[in-house]
């Protein structure tokens, strides 16, 4: 099935789906221009739609997912993207980076200007250790 949807209303079934309600208007602002500006550099990505609903684009939840919040949030921030240079930017992201960002050539084999490695200012989730058995990690 393949839903047709303007970027507004789409975006009011990914930013509930990527972030939640539970973070800081600032913080679901921020998400919300991340994902409109995502959204518009990949629209084509597959072959007979623009964005699949999965992390490999941005999950979407359809309508069901929308939130009174987020949805007021995407009002706020309509139209609002990242450029570079004057070009919509692939605003890339990602639930936890373990306290450093990479280098995007690193990554995916080109560099982009926009996107360098950077260490997270609140590191919550570090160090990312898990202890095991030989047996059991074998």
């Amino acid at each position: 099935m393949i839903n047709i949807a303007p970027v507004e209303e789409y975006l009011r079934g990914v930013v509930p789906e990527e972030m939640g309600v539970y973070f800081s208007k600032e913080a679901l602002k921020a998400q919300a221009v991340a994902a409109r500006s995502f959204t518009l550099k990949n629209r084509n990505r597959h072959k007979d739609f623009d964005l699949c609903a999965t992390s490999h684009c941005q999950f979407y939840g359809g309508v069901d997912s929308a939130k009174k919040l987020t949805d007021e949030i995407i009002l706020e921030t309509r139209g609002e993207i990242v450029t570079y240079g004057g070009v919509v930017v692939d605003t890339n992201f990602h639930t936890d980076s373990g306290g450093m960002t990479e280098n995007v050539a690193d990554v995916w084999g080109s560099a982009a200007p926009h996107l360098l490695p950077a260490k997270e200012l609140e590191i919550k989730t570090q160090p990312w250790t898990q202890e095991m058995s030989a047996k059991n990690f074998a």
